[in-house]
C-alpha cells in the first residue's frame, strides 16, 4: 500500500506535511529544509510547552484511540 503524504495527512495520522524543494529534501538546498524543519517543530514545542503533561497525554491517546473509528460498525 502507497500513501503519499497529503492522504495520512488528510486521515488525521500526521499533523502537517512540510513541502520539500524541487528535487526532494537532498537537493542543494544550503540548510533550507533543515530550517523548514527545525522552526515548524520550535513552533510546535512553543505550544506544547504551554499545556500541562496530563493533558497532553490525555489528547494524545484521546487522539491515538480515535484512529479508524470510521470504519467500524457497530
Amino acid at each position: 500500500m502507497r500513501m503519499t503524504a497529503e492522504e495520512v495527512h488528510k486521515m488525521g495520522l500526521i499533523d502537517t506535511v512540510i513541502t520539500e524543494p524541487d528535487g526532494g529534501a537532498m537537493a542543494e538546498d544550503d540548510g533550507l529544509m533543515a530550517k523548514k524543519v527545525k522552526r515548524y517543530i520550535l513552533n510546535c514545542l512553543e505550544e506544547l510547552l504551554k499545556k500541562p503533561v496530563d493533558t497532553l497525554l490525555a489528547e494524545r491517546y484521546a487522539r491515538i484511540r480515535s484512529f479508524g473509528q470510521e470504519y467500524i460498525q457497530e
